[in-house]
């Protein structure tokens, strides 16, 4: 493969998330959780103050999605939503002590997926792997500003 289609097929995350798709596919069906409520549910137990469009923006989802998961996950009681008593077009997430049992089953998988996919690197590799990821999400965000996405 020359260095163009490896980096393409990297940035644009397709293996990933096929994988990601199948080693989820067994939890999701047996909760019956989506992908993208499986993403949300763990990103508001790691940042739980954030807006439905703070959600949209970090996860890369539009708010319609957004939305959607987080119905399902208040419907099968993994989050309590209330609108804010200032302003009504504010909603504010809660993560139930159901939505967070589930999340750590979800980090424990997590964690056995990171551990073979980096399991052959060195740390100092991965070390390198960070600081190139964070260089290239900087510059991502920074094009996306600039394209008028923020």
């Amino acid at each position: 493969m020359n260095r163009d289609i490896e980096l393409d097929v990297l940035l644009r995350g397709r293996k990933f998330k096929r994988l990601v798709d199948d080693l989820y596919r067994d939890f999701r069906d047996r909760y019956g959780l989506k992908q993208a409520e499986v993403d949300v549910l763990v990103f508001l137990c790691e940042f739980p103050d954030r807006t439905p469009t703070e959600i949209a923006w970090e996860l890369c989802m539009n708010k319609g999605h957004v939305s959607i998961a987080t119905d399902g996950l208040c419907k099968k009681a993994y989050l309590l939503s209330e609108r804010d008593a200032k302003d009504r077009r504010i909603v504010h997430f809660t993560v139930t002590e159901k939505g967070r049992t589930v999340n750590r089953e979800i980090l424990q998988i997590k964690d056995q997926v990171n551990a073979c996919l980096f399991g052959g690197l060195t740390d100092h590799e991965l070390d390198t792997l960070c600081a190139i990821t964070a260089k290239l999400i900087a510059k991502i965000d920074e094009l996306s500003e600039h394209c008028g996405r923020s």
